[in-house]
C-alpha cells in the first residue's frame, strides 16, 4: 500500500553528460539555495557548478535538487491522486525515480492527505538517505505497476524478491495480498495481511481487505469482524466516504 509530510528529493541518478542542458538548484539543509548545473553525481557526494567551477558536497549536507527543466518538461494534467500515482509509478517502474518524485510531489500539493502518494514518495526519500537500495524501489515499483495491469504472477515475483531484501517494509505486505487475492489464494492473502495488521494495527485499508478476504472464503463472522475494525478506524481517522463503504458492505454480509 503506497502507505502530510512533504518528502525532498536527492537526485539519484547517474552523472550528468556535456550534451545536457538541465538546470538545477541545490538546496542545502542549511537553507541556502545553489543554482547552476549538476556535473558530478556519485554515491558519496554531487558537485553543481554555478558558473565559476564545481562546487562539492557530500549526500547528507543536501536536502534537496530540483531539475527545473525537467519539470517543465512533465506535463501534470492529471486530474486525481489514482492518476498521479500511476504516472509516478509507470516511471518509477522505469527507474526514472527522479521524475517519478516529481509526479508523486505535485499529487501531494493538490492531495496532501493522500497516503498512496505520501508512501510511494516515500520509497524514493528512503533511496535517497541511503535506507534503501535504488534496486529495491525499482522492485517495489515493478510490482506496482504489474498490479495495476492485473498481471499478478508478475508483481508477486518483484513484491516477494523486494520484501526478501527489505522485510521491515509492511507498505509492500498489502501489495503482497492485493496480487494473491488476484490469484484467488486467498489464504495467502490473509497470511499478509495478519502480518500486516499485527504490525500496523491501525490500518483501516489492510482491515478492510482483510474482512473482503475472509468473506471470500466464506467466512462471514471474522468477515464482520475485520469490516467493523476497518469502519471504526476510518471514522477515527476522519475518512467517512470510506467508512459509508464499509458500513454497505456490512450490511450486505449476513
Amino acid at each position: 500500500m503506497f502507505g502530510v509530510v512533504y518528502f525532498l528529493l536527492i537526485l539519484m541518478c547517474a552523472p550528468l553528460g556535456p550534451s545536457q542542458s538541465f538546470a538545477e538548484t541545490l538546496v542545502l539543509k542549511s537553507g541556502k539555495e545553489l543554482q547552476g548545473k549538476i556535473v558530478e553525481n556519485t554515491a558519496d557526494y554531487l558537485a553543481i557548478d554555478c558558473g565559476s567551477g564545481p562546487l562539492y558536497f557530500e549526500h547528507n549536507a543536501v536536502r534537496a535538487v530540483i531539475v527545473d527543466q525537467l519539470h517543465k518538461e512533465q506535463d501534470v494534467s492529471l486530474q486525481s491522486p489514482e492518476e498521479f500515482l500511476d504516472r509516478g509509478i509507470a516511471l518509477a517502474a522505469e527507474e526514472k525515480l527522479e521524475e517519478a518524485a516529481f509526479i508523486f510531489s505535485e499529487g501531494l500539493k493538490q492531495f496532501p492527505d493522500d497516503r498512496n502518494l505520501e508512501a510511494a514518495l516515500r520509497i524514493i526519500n528512503d533511496v535517497s538517505s541511503g535506507n534503501v537500495t535504488r534496486e529495491y524501489a525499482i522492485k517495489v515499483f515493478c510490482g506496482a505497476r504489474a498490479l495495476t495491469n492485473q498481471l499478478y504472477e508478475t508483481a508477486l515475483k518483484e513484491l516477494l524478491d523486494a520484501v526478501r531484501e527489505n522485510p521491515e517494509d509492511t507498505d509492500v505486505y498489502y501489495n503482497i495480498a492485493v496480487a494473491y487475492q488476484g490469484i484467488e489464494r486467498h489464504h495467502d492473502a490473509l497470511r499478509w495481511l495478519s502480518k500486516l495488521t499485527e504490525a500496523r494495527p491501525e490500518d483501516a485499508e489492510a482491515h478492510a481487505l482483510m474482512g473482503i478476504e475472509y468473506y471470500l472464503i466464506g467466512n462471514s463472522l471474522r468477515a464482520r469482524q475485520s469490516l467493523i475494525v476497518a469502519r471504526e478506524l476510518f471514522r477515527k481517522q476522519g475518512i467517512l466516504d470510506k467508512a459509508e463503504e464499509i458500513e454497505q458492505l456490512l450490511r450486505d454480509i449476513k
